[in-house]
């Protein structure tokens, strides 16, 4: 496949993802690619998601940025 191609066909995927969870403003990009790599229904069960919910955006994980 062509290079352009599939960079086009993840971002719609990533965007179709994103858009899902839009009600989480900028996190919503975090649970986008959660659900990317993962399935979408991993996103739904996920500790990521709880603590956002809580209200939570430290990170215990040295592979997520620092809180904005």
């Amino acid at each position: 496949m062509d290079v352009l191609l599939l960079s086009f066909l993840f971002c719609k995927d990533l965007r179709k993802f994103c858009a899902h969870d839009a009600l989480y403003g900028k996190d919503s990009g975090l649970l986008g690619v959660l659900a990317y790599n993962c399935g979408p229904g991993v996103g739904n069960k996920s500790t990521v998601l709880k603590k956002l919910k809580r209200g939570d955006r430290t990170s215990s994980s040295p592979h997520l940025p620092l809180p904005l």
